[in-house]
Parts: C-alpha cells; structure tokens; sequence
C-alpha cells in the first residue's frame, strides 16, 4: 500500500531587487554595477531596459555584479531574472548619459593684431567649435561670432586698451580652449598720417583767428604781427592766402586748431588763382594746421563767402611750358559751406587749372554746401595728385565732388556721404577728360604723359576730334573710399552714378570701394561703378574693378564699356527689385569714328552678385555683342524665376539678356529662386552687416575653375585649387 507520498519542492521565492549602484553611466556602456535584493540565483540574467548586461556574476542569493550595456541616453528599467524565468525590476534604476564632446581646440587667430578700438575680423581655426560658441578677448567679449565651420569661426574684436591678449573660444556646454597672448591691440596709427604729421616748414608763417565756431578760449592773431611765430600769429584769411601765393619752396601756411575764420577763401571761380612758380615736388608749398599754446584741438574751421571757391590754382588755357606749379599740400583743414542741410549749395572747392602737379589734399573736411570740392578743369596738364583721408558730406552735388581727373591720381581713403541732388549727372567721383581744352602740355616734358605727342605741344585741339584721343589721362588709382546716400534733393532719391568715368585713360583701378545707398531710395538711373562713353568718347585701357561693394542701387551694379581686356573680379553686388543687372560688360556698343576702343578679352571672375528681387526680362551678368575672348566664369549669381543669371551667349535679342558670342562660360553657379538656399554665411541688404563668406557645407567652396579664378579673393586670402566661386574664398 502506498504508505508514503514524494511531494515536488515548492519552487524558489521571486527574486527582489532594492536597488542598483552605480545609478549612471555613458551611453557607451561597460559601467560596472551591484545589485542588492533577495532570491538571486545562479545563472540569472540582467537587462538595462530592453538589453542585456554583460559579464553578471551571482555573488549571493543577495547580491550580484554586472556591467552595463551600451544604449541611448536616458533613464531605463532594470530588471534581475532568474533561470526559473521568475524576475524583479527597479523602475528608472540607471540613468545613461551621453559622453560630453571633446573640448574645442584653439590653434591659430588671423589676423594676429587690430586697433584698440575693436572691429578687426578675425578668423579663428582649430576643432570642436560648436553653434552657439563665444570668443572672448581677455575678457571682453568679441562680437559678431560667426560659425562656418567645426574647425573656423569668425569674429570681431572689442574695444580693449592696448597690449597682447588671450584668446578663449567658450562652447555652449562651458569647456573652451584658450591660446595665450594670441592678439596684440595696438594703438591706431593716425589716419592718414598727416593728420599727426609734425609741423615743417621754412619759414612757418602762423594764423589764428577766433570768429563764429571757433573753440573757447581762442586767441586771435593780427596782421601786424611778424608771424613767424606762435606767440604773434597773423589773424586773416587774406594775409595768409597772400603769403601762399608767393612763399619760398618748403614754407608753410599754418592756421590754428579751434580757430574759425568767415569769408575765408576766393569770392569768384576764377578769382586770384594761386601761380606760385617757387613751389617743388622736394619742397613743397604746404596750408595746413598747428597747436596754439591756448589749446585747440579741431581742425581750423574756414567758412567760405557766399558763392565763394576754396582756391584756384594754375593756370587755365592760357599757360606756357614754363607755367607749373609743382608741390602743393593741404593738410587737416575744415571748409563749410552756407548751406545748412546742404541743399542749394552755391559754393565751390578746390578749381585746379593747367599746369600744377605733385599735390597732396589730405584729411580735409569739406561740407554743407560746397560743390565740387576737388575739381580738375583741365587734365593734360595736371599731374601727380594724391587726395586721401578726407571727410566729404552734405553737399548737394554739381557734376561731382571729384571731377575731372589727371594722370597718377590717387582717390583712397576718402568718405563721401549725402552728396548726391536730384539730376543723373550727380556723382561722387566723376574722372572725365575735357574734350573742350584747346592746348595740350605735359607737365615735365615727361614722354610718359605724352602718348606719343611731342610735350608741350600748342597745337589746338578740336572738339571734334576729341580730347582723349590727343592727351589722355595715365594711371588712376581709386581705392578704399566709402561712397554712401548720394541724394540730397526734397525728397531725397539716388538718381545718378556714384563711380563714373568717360573719355580716356590709360590704367585705372578701382579696388576696395564700398558704395552703397543704405537711406534713400534708388531711381533706375543710380548706378553702383559705370565707365562708359556718356555721349563722349570712351577708351580705358588696364581697366581693373576688383574687392568692391555695391549694395542697393537702382540701375546696373557695375557696368564698363569701350574697355578691351577689362578685369572685373572679386566684387559682390547686391540690391533689391529696381537693381536690374550685378555686372554689365560690355555695356554699350562702341564706335570707331568717335575714337572709341572697342572691347574684347574681357574678365568677369569671381564675381558675387545678389538679387532677391531682380527684375523681369532681366539678366544678372549680361554683355553687348561687342569684340571676342571675354571670359564669365566662378561667379555666384541668385536672382528669381522671373530673370536671368547670366545672359544668353550669343542672344541677338537685345543688350539685356545676351552674352558675346564666342566667350568662355565656366563654373558659374546661378539660382533662380531668389535665395541660395546654404551658400553665404548671412546674405543681405544691408552692407555694414551682410557677409557673403561661404557657408559650411556650401555648394561653392571648391567648386570653382582654377583657370580663371584670380591669385587671391576679396580679402586678400590666397584662392585653393580648385577654388571657390564667388568673391570671397571662405
């Protein structure tokens, strides 16, 4: 009989987990971890969320070791299951975390110094920078921090007192890299030098006057004085004007800082020219300012007489070789107008007539009235000037405010603001020949200003035959002006060119001007930069248009004509609905009977052109069908739908939607949707604040032609191989 029964064991109790320690660790895994409950038996498994650990070592039924997977950042499940398949869980019992990023590493800062005033750009390189990095100088913060890449920012430097700095790129997340003493702020140099320029001269004749706007505590002068010294200054305009008119070589003229004169200057345009034959290229005849012991600071303010010019110097079509005037400086000066809004001006500046080179017009302020305030009326027989630095604004403009031209001639440096009317022959810089000028003399005899005509020559020069073709202007340089709001008519309105040029020159360069109209509205007619015939003759050889702005006009960006083997490179031009074309080359048909040049072998490269808005029945980049060899090539367009990036080649249909035929197209980069979509770090506008610089990842870093592309961009940066389109490298 069944006397005794074998009853199965009761099966173990379920296991219990209290708690897990360590409670984070990365996502890569491998964090070692101890779990403590109760009924953990040989052979259990262990599971972070979904995923098994690793390495699980049952130490005891109330302990056990395990180490955990890899898996996503977060908070997860863990759960001890026995072999039984009995199991206990601990909810959001271990946390991963993902591994911060490396820190950023700083290895280079370009450039390596800047004023201590701030506003360098500078370019930092290293790796690990992220959206959202700082830069700080010190321990002033830079602005403008820009990210184009994981390996390159861009900044701006804050005002900071002067000496070497560290450099500090901060991420978001707080770790940063540093590079010792990597930034030098130094102290500007004067700009331009003469306005700190020692005070020469032999002798020094001194004037100082104290009228309306002088400084308080000014000290006149009298005419009765010797002054030839500071302590017994003349006072008057007229004395000093006198003594400069018939000064030795290397004597100076020198007004007060803080004085103020009224009536200061001719009171007719061709009254009492200056003809001061002792003057010299060595030794220069100079009007500039001085420190007076009782303490002015401002430049020596010289109010012009109603209806009154500045100064004629030379003479005008009624000279011989032996009328020249060579050295004359003008330093530091102010001249006002009366006009005070500068509308209806009814003054003028600076009449130079025949025979006068070496001159050297530098940090002058002229404004509020005064038309023309450097104005060339003849130019076969002027040369060698230089007018740099100067502050011109608030003149309602009468042709322009440099007008005319000479051979080497140097525009730089100056800033022209709100001296625009309302007529399209209103201009801010206008070199123009005049083909009225009935002799044509070369100043020195120099065969280099002589194109083949004999020096000196008196032989009349017809209108008809045109006064380029005889006498043209060499070697003009215009560089790193700031041309801005040319229009000052009621209401105010850009109506004509701010750059022009017409007639003839033999080597002109226009680089690293910033035009713009950022406060008036543009007219069709206000052009950026445009060199063409305006009804007279037009032949610019050596043309060279590189590293400009042009933002906001109404017509053409930049437009050349009658210009063969033109170079038209590294510039960006920008506007809105009323901007019709970027770049026109050529722009008009030429004609051989009125001694035009005709174009041919041109370069467009590199060019950056935007236009958000552009024009119906428009192209970007179009040129007449005029001459063989040009080149468009590397350059980046963005237009809309309802206009051309570049004109067709070889269209007959019409000047604005052609390209020459025969001309080499390469590697140009257009989009038709009115944006493109990743190129440009912050395309705009708005010149002081949009930077066409090449996004991260865009589509025109390397994807240039090195065949045509230029030795170095808009910065000066040497280009890569292949290169990138567009105006900037990167």
């Amino acid at each position: 009989p069944a006397a005794f029964t074998f009853v199965a064991a009761p099966p173990p109790a379920a296991p219990t987990l209290a708690s897990v320690a360590l409670t984070s660790g990365p996502t890569a895994g491998g964090t070692p971890v101890t779990l403590t409950g109760t009924g953990f038996l040989a052979g259990a498994a262990v599971t972070f969320g979904a995923t098994a650990a690793t390495a699980v070592l049952v130490v005891s039924a109330t302990q056990l070791t395990a180490l955990a997977p890899a898996m996503a950042a977060g908070a997860v499940a863990v759960t001890v299951t026995n072999p039984d398949g009995q199991a206990a869980t601990l909810p959001a019992a271990f946390t991963f975390v993902a591994a911060p990023p490396p820190a950023p590493t700083l290895t280079g800062v370009a450039p390596t110094s800047g004023t201590t005033a701030g506003g360098t750009l500078v370019t930092l390189t290293g790796t690990g920078f992220r959206a959202g990095a700082a830069v700080t100088f010190g321990a002033a913060a830079a602005t403008a921090v820009t990210l184009v890449s994981a390996t390159k920012l861009t900044a701006r430097t804050p005002p900071q007192a002067a000496g070497a700095v560290a450099v500090t790129v901060t991420n978001s997340d707080a770790q940063s890299a540093t590079l010792a003493a990597a930034f030098q702020f130094v102290v500007p140099p004067p700009l331009p030098d003469c306005a700190t320029a020692p005070l020469t001269g032999s002798p020094i004749y001194y004037v100082c006057d104290c009228q309306a706007g002088a400084e308080a505590g000014c000290v006149a002068g009298a005419d009765g004085n010797a002054g030839t010294s500071m302590a017994a200054p003349w006072r008057t305009w007229a004395k000093a004007r006198g003594q400069f008119q018939v000064m030795a070589a290397g004597a100076t003229v020198a007004f007060c800082k803080g004085g103020s004169w009224t009536g200061a200057g001719e009171t007719g345009e061709w009254a009492n020219a200056v003809q001061n034959r002792k003057c010299t290229a060595a030794s220069p005849c100079t009007m500039r300012d001085y420190q007076a012991a009782w303490g002015g600071t401002a430049r020596p303010r010289l109010k012009l007489p109603t209806g009154g010019v500045i100064m004629t110097l030379g003479w005008y079509q009624d000279y011989t070789p032996t009328d020249l005037v060579h050295g004359l400086r003008f330093w530091n000066l102010e001249f006002v107008g009366s006009s005070p809004d500068g509308r209806n001006a009814a003054e003028y500046g600076f009449y130079f007539e025949g025979g006068v080179s070496d001159a050297d017009l530098c940090n002058l302020e002229i404004h509020h009235g005064i038309q023309q305030p450097f104005r060339f009326v003849t130019t076969s027989s002027l040369a060698r000037f230089t007018i740099r630095g100067n502050d011109v604004h608030d003149n309602l403009g009468d042709i322009a405010q440099v007008a005319g031209g000479c051979s080497d001639l140097t525009v730089e440096g100056n800033r022209f603001d709100r001296t625009g009317g309302d007529s399209k022959f209103d201009h801010a810089i206008y070199i123009n020949g005049d083909p009225g000028e009935s002799q044509c003399f070369h100043v020195d005899g120099d065969p280099a200003f002589s194109n083949g005509v004999a020096p000196y020559t008196t032989a009349a020069v017809p209108v008809a035959t045109g006064y380029g073709k005889l006498c043209p202007m060499q070697r003009i340089t215009i560089r790193g002006n700031t041309i801005t709001n040319t229009a000052l008519a009621n209401p105010p309105k850009c109506m004509g060119a701010a750059l022009v040029m017409h007639d003839a020159v033999d080597g002109l360069l226009v680089e690293g001007n910033t035009v713009a109209e950022p406060l008036y509205p543009p007219d069709p007619g206000c052009y950026g930069i445009a060199f063409g015939a305006g009804g007279e003759t037009i032949r610019i050889t050596g043309l060279v248009i590189r590293d400009n702005l042009v933002f906001g006009m109404g017509g053409n960006g930049i437009a050349a004509s009658g210009a063969p083997g033109a170079v038209i490179e590294n510039n960006v031009v920008a506007g809105g609905r009323l901007l019709t074309t970027c770049i026109a080359y050529p722009e008009q048909p030429t004609s051989a009977s009125n001694g035009d040049l005709a174009s041919g072998n041109g370069r467009v490269v590199n060019n950056t052109c935007y236009l958000p808005s552009g024009s119906a029945g428009s192209a970007a980049i179009w040129g007449v069908s005029e001459g063989t060899g040009h080149v468009y090539a590397n350059n980046a367009v963005v237009t809309t739908n309802d206009s051309l990036c570049l004109g067709t080649p070889g269209n007959p249909g019409g000047d604005t939607l052609n390209i020459p035929a025969g001309s080499t197209l390469a590697a140009n980069l257009c989009s038709t949707s009115g944006s493109g979509p990743g190129w440009w770090v912050a395309p705009g506008l708005d010149f002081s604040t949009a930077s066409f610089h090449p996004a991260a990842g865009s589509p025109l870093l390397g994807a240039g032609s090195a065949t045509w592309a230029p030795a170095t961009d808009l910065t000066g940066a040497a280009r890569g191989n292949p290169p990138t389109i567009g105006a900037y490298e990167r």
